[in-house]
């Protein structure tokens, strides 16, 4: 029989691992339209999915972030992991703007 630490232990390494995915495949979605943009010559095509990609990922990771901080404070023993796990969601937002910045730049130059 479970205990009520196990309980809470198996919710925040759910968080935990739920955080990190998020992170990985918006990290890595963005970084695959932004090369496929390098080497795609169908620019506006592109530039809409790039666009529609930015518009989800940003409302996805500041949700995520926001869960996250609220987590943080319901499950105060791994504070700590989970506001790490909210740092990493919130470098994606820079990284989205990142590429967009450069894509239309290129189109407008």
């Amino acid at each position: 029989m479970e205990t009520f630490e196990d309980i809470i232990e198996n919710r925040v390494d759910l968080i935990l691992l739920l955080s990190n995915w998020l992170f990985k495949i918006t990290l890595g979605t963005g970084l695959i339209l932004f090369l496929l943009f390098l080497f795609i010559h169908q620019k506006p095509l592109l530039m809409t999915i790039a666009l529609f990609y930015m518009i989800i990922s940003f409302v996805l990771n500041i949700t995520a972030v926001l869960l996250l901080v609220v987590f943080s404070f319901m499950y105060s023993y791994y504070r700590r992991s989970i506001l790490l796990r909210a740092g990493m969601l919130l470098i994606n937002i820079p990284f989205a703007f990142l590429y967009m910045f450069i894509i239309f730049s290129a189109l407008l130059f």
